[in-house]
């Protein structure tokens, strides 16, 4: 479901497997047996086909641009490249279609493949296709492999989701992974959507599409309706009269290999004052704007820039940050606020946990629009 209209945007193709008397078995146990059957890609390629051989249906019922998302299952023998080949032979079969397919691969999945070639998704994207990253935050978790563009959408696990309230833990990981997939053009989903509360909270942290059993819950093709009464499941949704001040930021973090043209391209592309070092979820230095103008001169990436210019790209941050930032709890409160700023400490400052683990940053724009709201 698309928040910005209400609309049907997706449906997602799934399987589900029953016995001989008919009755439905536990689909997590069935996926199992078929990988240790050594069958789960001939599995992913014949759902696929019917899926798409059945979008000429939906989009009588949901609008010629309803989209199909199939998932593609990489705990295989088959190597990577020959499972997407298969994908391949398939799409030839439904050209016209490709635009409003996704691809969906698990996170863990993806990074635990011994498969390193990003090419492969590249290839599909060229092809037309989405590609979707499920269940982020569970795995890998980091945004490094999202900035080289093989992206589309990332699906936000459902342990997420599920019961979120305003001010929670979750809440505001659902909230900086949004900020950051947006920064890097990268649609989320939230998946797992049970509630009206879900949906008011969703819509407000600005998940681009939300997906569950509030809408509609799996069924058979045949069974779907064009009028799934959207109206009446939505006349509880409200503007969240949330004060939710922006005092910590959550930029994109970088690691000590990140270069000084990697870092030009994420100024250049967002709003963010500051940049965190980050290594084994420990901050170990900030690159603010000014500290990255030092290193990047008004002749970098112009039709003026010279050779010392280019051969500077490859600077590493290490090189650009500042080691000695100042570090506040995420407990921190006006008392500690207004202290701290008395005593002149000296701003971005590392926003960390009990366990030392960086969670966001502070700066002295957050901080003034912070205080001009108390």
């Amino acid at each position: 479901m698309c928040t910005r209209n209400w609309k049907v945007q997706k449906l997602e193709a799934l399987c589900r497997f029953r016995d001989y008397d008919g009755q439905l078995l536990d689909t997590q146990s069935m996926i199992k047996v078929a990988e240790d059957l050594s069958l789960i890609s001939e599995l992913d390629l014949a759902i696929a086909d019917k899926a798409i051989s059945s979008r000429n249906q939906l989009a009588k019922m949901f609008g010629n641009d309803v989209e199909i998302t199939i998932n593609v299952s990489l705990n295989s023998d088959k190597p990577m490249k020959d499972l997407f080949s298969d994908l391949m032979a398939i799409f030839k079969k439904y050209l016209h279609h490709l635009p409003y397919i996704t691809v969906e691969l698990t996170e863990s999945a993806y990074f635990n493949s011994e498969q390193k070639d990003s090419n492969l998704l590249f290839q599909l994207r060229k092809k037309g296709l989405n590609v979707a990253i499920d269940d982020f935050g569970t795995g890998y978790s980091s945004f490094s492999y999202l900035k080289d563009g093989n992206f589309d959408l990332l699906k936000i696990d459902r342990d997420f989701v599920t019961n979120l309230t305003v001010g929670s833990n979750n809440y505001y990981i659902v909230k900086m992974i949004t900020h950051l997939a947006h920064t890097l053009e990268v649609k989320v989903v939230a998946e797992g959507v049970e509630s009206i509360q879900e949906v008011n909270i969703l819509k407000e942290l600005k998940v681009d599409y939300l997906q569950g059993f509030y809408f509609e819950k799996p069924m058979p093709i045949d069974n779907l309706s064009a009028d799934i009464n959207i109206n009446s499941k939505l006349k509880d949704l409200v503007d969240l009269d949330v004060v939710d001040i922006e005092l910590i930021s959550y930029p994109p973090m970088l690691s000590p290999h990140h270069t000084l043209k990697e870092i030009k391209e994420l100024f250049e592309n967002s709003t963010f004052s500051a940049l965190p070092v980050v290594v084994d979820k420990k901050c170990v230095g900030i690159i603010t704007r000014e500290q990255y103008n030092l290193h990047a001169t008004p002749s970098l990436g112009t039709d003026r820039e010279t050779m010392q210019d280019y051969r500077s790209l490859t600077k590493p941050a290490t090189a650009m940050m500042n080691a000695k930032m100042k570090v506040v709890h995420e407990t921190i409160n006006d008392g500690e606020i207004h202290e701290k700023i008395r005593n002149n400490y000296p701003f971005p400052w590392a926003v960390i946990n009990d366990a030392g683990e960086y969670l966001g940053i502070i700066d002295s724009i957050s901080m003034n629009h912070y205080l001009s709201e108390r």
